[in-house]
């Protein structure tokens, strides 16, 4: 059976469209739609079910590790461990999730001003980002053979690098680079000569045609084996663009949209308003002898899904206190003994070399030079592990935070974990070991 699916797909600041006929795992037709508008586009492409890709510019993609699997229970938990990862409310923001091995979390958002008008297409099926499409189409033609491997997708002035050890998301990294191919470089090289990671492969797909970026990739080939794929080995010899990958896997994604990370639903928007609950419990009573008892259903319905609620805050103003620990039943009284036991010691047990934490915080900010302009907006320790984030001026000034943080007595190591350009102040996000 031939199954026709397509894609509309952002390429800078144009849209692409283009059309597959699929039977079984094989691609038999593929069509490109001329056009660069988004409305013309989706109005040729007629009755044929289809899914929107957003460029990584709109995007962001976040990795999340969790103590725990399964879909319903992370649910639960992952809109109080994404706030501290957004410059903005959450209630300006769709999210969806995939578990990438067991508590390994992808996330992909989008603010919701993007997606609002994809809402009213009944063909569009899916809303998911380039670099998501990309990977799905790599993966579905067996490109990626190997279960330790890194992806980078490199769009204009943005790169996004995934890592995935015996086939487990391993980590996520977002970054502008702009001009600073340096920036690009020194992330790849630091991805694929990780000695406890280990990649046997980097699969890079690349929409740019910069010189500095080729060389980049090149250098790349010391570290490990690079591989750059090209649609024509899969699309019987039709010769397109490194970008139209995209646009490729957005299209076989409508195979399988109940499956995959979709951002054109509303399931992680948080809960509904209490009014809408009562209208819509008050709309589905058929007959006024029920309408009392339908209430008072939904009164209780409302106060255990409040309570329920409130027991998810519980758990998450524990870990975002003690991101490290465990899962445990009596938050209360275990947040209770460590409060006690740390108001008694705040000698620093087991910072070793570091001291206390007051000291570690007071060595920490001394080490930056006073001419890197840094405010700090997060400073946390739990056991040997340690969080610093806050803004500054440049890529090139978190660079100089991070190597000045290196030099400080009782640090063993500091990773960058996430850095975004965000209203002229470059955010990030360090995480390292005592």
């Amino acid at each position: 059976m031939i199954r026709k699916v397509g894609s509309l797909f952002q390429q800078g600041g144009s849209w692409c469209g283009l059309t597959l006929e699929v039977r079984g795992r094989k691609v038999t037709e593929c069509d490109i739609i001329p056009g660069e508008d988004f409305d013309d586009l989706n109005n040729i492409m007629g009755n044929c079910p289809r899914t929107v890709s957003l460029s990584p510019h709109t995007g962001y993609l976040v990795h999340l590790r969790f103590p725990f699997s399964g879909k319903r229970k992370i649910s639960m938990v992952i809109r109080g461990e994404l706030e501290e990862y957004f410059p903005f409310s959450l209630d300006d923001v769709l999210f969806d999730f995939q578990e990438m091995g067991r508590g390994s979390v992808l996330v992909a958002a989008v603010q919701k001003l993007y997606i609002d008008k994809l809402r009213t297409e009944r063909q569009i099926k899916l809303v998911t980002i380039n670099t998501i499409a990309i990977l799905y189409a790599l993966q579905w033609f067996d490109v990626i053979s190997d279960t330790n491997f890194v992806f980078v997708h490199i769009d204009g002035d943005r790169a996004a690098i995934m890592a995935f050890q015996e086939g487990r998301l391993w980590f996520v990294r977002q970054l502008v680079y702009s001009n600073r191919a340096d920036i690009l470089r020194e992330a790849l090289h630091e991805c694929a000569s990780d000695k406890e990671f280990k990649p046997e492969t980097c699969y890079v797909v690349c929409s740019n045609e910069d010189p500095a970026v080729a060389a980049t990739i090149d250098a790349l080939r010391s570290d490990v084996r690079v591989e750059m794929p090209f649609l024509r080995d899969y699309l019987q010899g039709l010769d397109l663009p490194a970008s139209f990958w995209a646009g490729v896997g957005a299209a076989l994604l409508t195979l399988n949209a109940k499956r995959e990370i979709n951002l054109l639903g509303d399931r992680h928007e948080g809960f509904p308003p209490i009014d809408k609950l009562v209208l819509l419990g008050a709309g589905s009573i058929g007959a006024a002898s029920l309408v009392l008892a339908g209430m008072l259903y939904l009164d209780l319905h409302l106060k255990n899904r409040a309570y329920a609620y409130l027991g998810v805050e519980q758990n998450n103003l524990y870990r975002s206190v003690f991101p490290k620990s465990p899962p445990v039943k009596n938050i209360p009284g275990v947040l209770e003994e460590k409060i006690r036991a740390m108001s008694k010691d705040v000698s620093g047990v087991g910072l070793g070399a570091a001291g206390s934490p007051l000291r570690l915080l007071a060595d920490l900010s001394s080490s930056i030079d006073t001419q890197v302009d840094v405010k700090f907006s997060e400073f946390r320790i739990d056991g040997n592990d340690f969080i610093v984030a806050g803004t500054t001026v440049s890529f090139a000034s978190a660079e100089k935070i991070k190597k000045a943080i290196e030099q400080v007595e009782g640090i063993r190591s500091i990773e960058i974990r996430n850095i975004d350009l965000s209203d002229d102040q470059v955010r990030f996000r360090m995480e390292g070991k005592l």
